[in-house]
């Protein structure tokens, strides 16, 4: 509200009234001991949110074993499309989308997602014995543990009115070196075994992920390697929302435009912004920063550098210039 980005009179489609004025007092407190101006403590602390959720975003991708500049960053919840653009750039993502349910996001994924029931048990199995260099040979302990599980979810899924026959069983298993104390998750196609090779295929399947993780040279098979924990995934695949397809209609926004309002900008100050409608804008349009884009349970923030676009579905689209 203090830098312009939000509209006070606006705010949830203009249903609740915000106080700039109040809103502006509470920034002082903080910006006039550390001898800012208001506008540039609340720029201050924008620029720390925004680098916070970035870092961490950051973390938590590439601690995963992945390069978050290969992804797209999805602006979820009522503030994630005020804040994508700044915390994106501490994450080098090249994008950001905004879904017109940006806001309920986590609510629209709950109420079109698969049906899925986890079940888990500990059954700790030495894979390879480094010793004596030799493999399991005790099928029956693995299979068992798997049977039990899929036992327990075909009971539940009967229960709860679903066919098992329409289920899909998928397993996970939590594996480790030696003694290690931190296990790492490993997808297997191994429901059952009944080899050697099958055992071999699984140490494979978690060398490379721990190798994914944390680099192949910190592999070390030599310790031994183990299964700890077993996690059996009951999906019950459900029928998906479908999307309606738009045309393009130009790159001019001009229909959504709603007029101008000063804002405050990092590097530029205050400048006059124009405001877009979300609802207006169409398929093709494009809004090029600095620039505001009003919904009734949102507000899209794009700075200088970057520009806004409307998808094929009606989702928005920033990028770097």
């Amino acid at each position: 509200v203090v830098l312009g980005y939000i509209d006070p009179d606006y705010f949830l489609g203009g249903k609740m009234k915000l106080n700039k004025e109040a809103a502006r007092e509470a920034i002082k407190k903080i910006s006039e001991p550390l001898g800012l101006s208001i506008e540039e403590g609340a720029l201050s602390i924008k620029r720390i949110v925004d680098a916070n959720m970035g870092n961490e975003i950051f973390k938590e991708v590439n601690l995963k074993g992945y390069d978050p500049r290969e992804f797209m960053l999805i602006a979820a919840g009522g503030a994630g499309p005020v804040h994508c653009a700044g915390y994106s750039d501490f994450i080098e993502v090249s994008r950001s989308l905004v879904c017109p349910y940006s806001s309920v996001f986590s609510a629209f994924g709950i109420s079109v997602m698969d049906i899925v029931m986890i079940y888990e048990e500990t059954n700790v199995l030495k894979f390879y014995n480094p010793v004596d260099d030799s493999y399991l040979t005790d099928y029956a302990r693995y299979n068992d543990t798997v049977r039990r599980l899929q036992e327990q979810a075909i009971a539940d899924l009967e229960t709860e009115g679903f066919d098992p026959n329409k289920t899909i069983f998928s397993l996970e298993l939590e594996m480790r070196y030696g003694q290690q104390t931190n296990l790492t998750r490993v997808l297997t196609k191994f429901l059952s075994i009944s080899s050697e090779e099958d055992i071999k295929g699984i140490i494979n399947d978690f060398n490379v992920r721990y190798g994914q993780m944390y680099t192949p040279a910190a592999a070390y098979p030599e310790g031994g390697v183990e299964v700890v924990n077993f996690i059996l995934r009951s999906t019950v695949v459900t029928e998906k929302k479908k999307f309606s397809v738009f045309e393009p209609k130009g790159v001019d926004p001009k229909k959504a435009f709603k007029g101008t309002r000063k804002a405050y900008w990092q590097d530029h100050g205050y400048v006059e912004t124009k405001i877009y409608d979300w609802d207006l804008l169409e398929c093709g349009n494009e809004v090029v920063g600095p620039g505001i884009i009003e919904a009734k349970d949102t507000t899209v923030v794009i700075p200088h550098g970057k520009r806004f676009f409307m998808d094929k579905y009606l989702n928005g689209v920033i990028e770097y210039i």
